[in-house]
């Protein structure tokens, strides 16, 4: 899919997946600003103005969000380039960084590819999940199924929000939603050998250290990444803010 449609489908279902989608309300894009070339009302028209008049009956507290759109006030050069074969991911006042192949979707340690599964992938938010519901036992309808695919299906608000988004775009011709295989979500969840020790993926980033400024602390200059492509499916970080 198209990265209007991908945008159009936040504006709807939230930039969270279905698993966070349990436990909290949608988060929703507050404003876009876009580079260069913006052209309000087409702009508008792709993310969420084309399907206005088709999409209905979103179970609360689901809606079609309209964000604010902007162009930054001086114009700037598109460069082409060939984006690499890595990208890198970090957290917010985070002393580590992950380096990850985009092609496996693995780490790389010392410009080695390795084995372990980076903190982005399905397998890692799926321990996380589990680990966090074992700790809101008072939220009523939501565990831990067998596999990923039946814990995702199992949300209804979110499944329901997203059969009417797919149905919005059929009724406006604007074709199919292009769905993923379904086995690439019929794992089960990698439990730890050790039950009192950490979660399995809380070793896995690669102890590449943030640069400081000289007093130990995270310095503020941070680059555009973009997420590993096949743990997690098209994820991007917007800024420096991973999704």
């Amino acid at each position: 899919m198209s990265c209007s449609d991908k945008i159009s489908r936040w504006n709807v279902l939230g930039l969270q997946g279905s698993l966070l989608a349990s436990i909290i309300e949608p988060i929703y894009l507050h404003s876009i600003v876009l580079g260069s070339l913006l052209h309000p009302a087409h702009m508008y028209r792709a993310i969420c103005g084309r399907i206005e008049s088709a999409i209905q009956g979103l179970p609360p507290p689901y809606r079609l969000n309209k964000p604010k759109l902007a162009l930054m006030t001086s114009a700037e050069s598109r460069n082409q380039t060939k984006p690499p074969n890595f990208s890198i991911n970090w957290i917010t006042n985070g002393t580590e960084v992950e380096i990850v192949n985009s092609f496996t979707g693995k780490l790389i340690n010392n410009n080695t590819n390795t084995n372990k599964m980076s903190r982005l992938s399905k397998q890692s938010f799926y321990q996380r999940y589990s680990t966090v519901i074992a700790r809101l036992p008072g939220i009523p309808c939501r565990d831990v199924k067998p596999t990923y695919f039946e814990t995702k299906t199992s949300v209804a608000e979110y499944q329901q929000a997203k059969r009417e988004l797919f149905a919005a775009f059929s009724k406006e011709d604007l074709g199919e939603w292009l769905k993923k295989p379904i086995e690439q979500d019929q794992f089960t969840l990698i439990v730890a050998k050790d039950s009192d020790g950490p979660p399995p993926y809380a070793n896995q980033p690669q102890a590449v250290p943030m640069p400081t400024d000289g007093t130990g602390n995270p310095t503020t200059n941070t680059t555009t990444t973009t997420a590993a492509a096949a743990p997690v499916g098209n994820v991007s970080s917007i800024g420096n803010h991973s999704k």
